[in-house]
């Protein structure tokens, strides 16, 4: 029977990855960990993801409880997903939205596909959870000064997922 493990947040990030390379196929070099706060880099592909983790969320009743000894953290997950097809006219996004193989809303539906109540589970022969809880889709809310997409052929969706964890911190003698 699996159990959450005491885990650092790489690993979560490294399933979550992935995870979506496995459920878009995409490959991996166009499903980026994005830890810089200054926009997206400038990807090759016609489609591309970033994976960008949000700041530790210390859970009060579940620290209360039980302090240093299994604190579960949460975080929000921002998952971009963008898409560049140039094929409508100047005034309509109809291919772009809705082409079977390169449309955005495929692409932005098969990332909700592959985290929601995505559980990852650790790659040793315990297969414990890495999560506290499965992810979860939760709402997004735009940055004031969002960044623009690169091109006007390019749309871009931002999902947030939020994850619950039990952060490893060490439980012996501090050293003040």
């Amino acid at each position: 029977m699996p159990i959450t493990r005491k885990t650092p947040v790489g690993p979560i990030l490294t399933a979550i990855q992935a995870q979506i390379v496995l459920n878009t196929g995409l490959p991996p070099e166009r499903v980026a960990l994005l830890g810089r706060h200054q926009g997206p880099p400038a990807f090759q592909g016609d489609q591309d993801v970033w994976v960008q983790p949000g700041n530790l969320i210390p859970d009060p009743p579940q620290d209360q409880g039980s302090g240093r000894v299994a604190p579960v953290m949460r975080r929000i997950i921002v998952v971009a997903a963008r898409t560049r097809l140039a094929l409508d006219m100047s005034d309509r996004d109809d291919s772009l939205l809705t082409d079977l193989s390169l449309g955005h809303m495929y692409l932005e539906e098969a990332i909700a596909n592959s985290l929601q109540h995505f559980l990852p589970r650790a790659l040793d022969a315990t297969g414990d959870n890495l999560l506290w809880e499965p992810m979860r889709l939760v709402p997004y809310q735009e940055p004031t000064d969002p960044e623009a997409p690169q091109g006007p052929q390019w749309e871009e969706t931002r999902l947030a997922f939020e994850i619950a964890y039990v952060l490893y911190l060490n439980t012996g003698a501090l050293l003040l």
